[in-house]
């Protein structure tokens, strides 16, 4: 079973599909009511890979994306915090 490891993991998350682990290059997202679990590979620019059942890849993949958003904008107000 995954745990979240990052506190805003439990915010990244749809109807059905919830993040529930990041570890750098890849972000794990499970189908809540298949328990199918896609692991995308994230690169400089783009996702560029995943693995996981194809059912539902759209919206595991804007789940993903989500996550990153979310995430790259805490980055930036942390940075803004510091200067």
């Amino acid at each position: 079973m995954f745990h979240p490891t990052h506190e805003s993991l439990a915010r990244e998350e749809s109807m059905s599909f919830q993040v529930v682990r990041h570890e750098h290059p890849n972000i794990f997202v499970v189908n809540r009511q298949t328990y199918e679990t896609y692991r995308f590979t994230v690169g400089e620019d783009v996702m560029l890979s995943f693995e996981g059942a194809p059912s539902d890849l759209s919206e595991a993949r804007r789940t993903a994306i989500a996550f990153l958003a979310q995430s790259q904008t805490k980055t930036i107000k942390t940075r803004h915090k510091g200067a």
